[in-house]
C-alpha cells in the first residue's frame, strides 16, 4: 500500500537527481597557480598589448577581443596583436618592437594549457527510509482498535559510479616594461565542463581582470 510517507521519500529522491542533473550541467572555474612580483610593476599597466597563443586565427581573434573588450571597458588602453599579425603568431622580438614602438606597458598573454579529462570514483551508499503500513491490534482484519498506523522501514542501496569531468586550463601571463620586461603576475584558470567556449572566455576574464585590479598589476580607474 502506498503511503504519504513513501510518496514522500520518493519526491525527495526526485528532487536530489534533478539538483544533480541541474549542477552538472554547469560548469565552474577558478584560479589557481598565483604568482605576484611583490616589487613590480612599479606602476600599474594602463596600456596592454593582448596575445592570444592560439594558431587557429578565429579563435585567436574571438580571445584577444574578450580581453581587450574587458580592458576597455574599465578604462584601459589595449590592443589585439591579430590587428597587426593577422596571419601568424608574433615572436618575442616581433612583440618586443610594437611595445617600444607604440609605447605599450604592459604585455597580456594568453595560453591555452589543453584539456584533461578526470574521472572520480563515488561510492555506493545504503539508505534506510520509512515506509509505513496499516494494521490492528487483537483479532480480526482491524482488531479491537480498528485501522492503525505502524511505521515500517526499507532499505535502498544507490551504486557507486564513476564520475568524468573535463578541465580546461588557460594561463594568463602578465608581463611590464619594468627592468626592460619581466614577468609581474601568472595565473592558470581551470573550468570544469564549460557548455561552450563563449561561456569559458567570459569565465576567465570575470576571474583574472579583478585579480588583476587588486593587485594593482593593472591600473584602476
Amino acid at each position: 500500500m502506498r503511503t504519504l510517507s513513501s510518496f514522500t521519500t520518493r519526491l525527495a529522491v526526485a528532487g536530489v537527481v534533478a539538483s544533480a542533473m541541474f549542477v552538472g550541467g554547469c560548469s565552474s572555474s577558478q584560479l589557481v597557480n598565483m604568482w605576484k612580483d611583490p616589487d613590480h610593476p612599479v606602476k600599474p599597466i594602463d596600456k596592454a598589448y593582448v596575445v592570444g597563443l592560439k594558431k587557429d586565427p578565429a579563435k585567436r581573434r574571438l580571445i584577444e577581443d574578450a580581453f581587450v573588450d574587458e580592458l576597455t571597458r574599465i578604462g584601459l588602453s589595449a590592443v589585439p596583436s591579430y590587428r597587426e599579425f593577422t596571419t601568424t603568431l608574433p615572436d618575442t622580438q616581433q612583440v618586443t618592437d610594437v611595445v617600444k614602438r607604440d609605447g605599450y606597458n604592459g604585455v597580456i598573454v594568453i595560453v591555452p594549457l589543453g584539456t584533461e579529462t578526470r574521472e572520480t570514483y563515488v561510492p555506493g551508499y545504503a539508505s534506510t527510509v520509512p515506509t509505513g503500513y496499516y494494521g490492528g491490534y487483537g483479532y480480526g482484519s482491524y482488531g479491537y482498535w480498528g485501522g492503525y498506523y505502524h511505521p515500517a522501514y526499507t532499505t535502498i542501496y544507490e551504486p557507486g559510479y564513476v564520475d568524468r569531468e573535463d578541465v580546461v586550463r588557460i594561463r594568463i601571463d602578465v608581463w611590464s616594461i619594468d627592468e626592460k620586461g619581466m614577468l609581474v603576475w601568472t595565473g592558470t584558470t581551470e573550468t570544469v565542463d564549460p557548455t561552450s567556449t563563449d561561456q569559458l572566455r567570459k569565465e576567465v576574464i570575470q576571474l583574472v581582470v579583478p585579480e588583476l585590479r587588486n593587485k594593482k598589476v593593472i591600473v584602476t580607474k
